[in-house]
Order: C-alpha cells, then sequence, then structure tokens
C-alpha cells in the first residue's frame, strides 16, 4: 500500500491502519503452530509499525520520512502525530486550483525614478571594478569611490 497522490494524510493513515487491523487480525485467527502467528506479533510492534507507514509514503516526503526515521524512540502515535501536522502545515493543491497570482500594473503615467542609462565603462560586466569601488553604487550611479559592495 502507498499513497497516491490524490489522498489526504488522514485517509492515507486511516486506510492503512485498516488494512493493519484486518492482516493482523487474520493472522491472530490462524493455529498457534502457524507462522502468522509470529507475522500478526510483528506486525503489532510500534517501531515496526511506524517504520512501516513511513515506507508508503511518496517520494516527495523523503525529506520528512527521513527526518522521522533518525528519532531513537520511534512510536507510532508521534509519526502518525507528526505526519497529520506535517500535511496541515504545507499546502498541497491539486494542479486545478493553483493559480497564479496577478500582479497590480504600475500607472502608466507614471515613471520609475530607478531606471537609468547602463554605466558605458561596465556593458556587460566585462571590465572589472578597480581599487575601493561599490559596484552596487557605480551601477545605480551614485558616489562610488572610497568603499566596496560588501562594506556598502
Amino acid at each position: 500500500m502507498s499513497m497516491a497522490d490524490s489522498t489526504t494524510m488522514l485517509d492515507h493513515i486511516n486506510g492503512y491502519e485498516n488494512y493493519l487491523r484486518q492482516l493482523v487480525q487474520w493472522c491472530k485467527h490462524t493455529s498457534s503452530d502457524d507462522p502468522y502467528q509470529h507475522l500478526a506479533n510483528y506486525l503489532s510492534d510500534e517501531k515496526i509499525k511506524s517504520h512501516h507507514l513511513l515506507i508508503t509514503l511518496p517520494e516527495s516526503m523523503a525529506n520528512g520520512v527521513d527526518n522521522l526515521q533518525s528519532k531513537v524512540d520511534l512510536k507510532y502515535v508521534d509519526i502518525h502525530t507528526r505526519l497529520l501536522e506535517l500535511a496541515s502545515s504545507s499546502v498541497i493543491e491539486t494542479p486545478k486550483k493553483n493559480k497564479a497570482l496577478s500582479a497590480k500594473s504600475q500607472d502608466k503615467n507614471a515613471q520609475s525614478t530607478i531606471h537609468q542609462q547602463p554605466n558605458p565603462t561596465r556593458v556587460e560586466k566585462t571590465v572589472p571594478a578597480q581599487g575601493n569601488q561599490c559596484s552596487s553604487c557605480k551601477s545605480r550611479n551614485f558616489p562610488f569611490d572610497g568603499h566596496t559592495f560588501k562594506a556598502c
């Protein structure tokens, strides 16, 4: 069982728990010497259940899975809670709902005071700045001698 793209984290976890519960119940109803009894005990272990849930998550959550697996005392309740927190804090929308934000256009009559002619001595930045000259101030036609970009 792996998480589908269209499934929410809560639905995935609930589905996982239902499938796991059914499997464990089926295994426990076998005879006492049946190997399925061992599988039921194995799947009931908190650490195994936690790691198995993490394996079912998609590759896009690999970073979160790695962070959770690095925890020393990994309990299923902690994993369950953390996955739901991660899912609720991240904004995951279907492509149909994603829309680009429109920029507010500037008034056509207003002129920008920042727009200037390029410096002819630094065309395409082929000539490096020399000495104590600030490249940022020089490109904006501000006083640029006596300091550098790092000290600007």
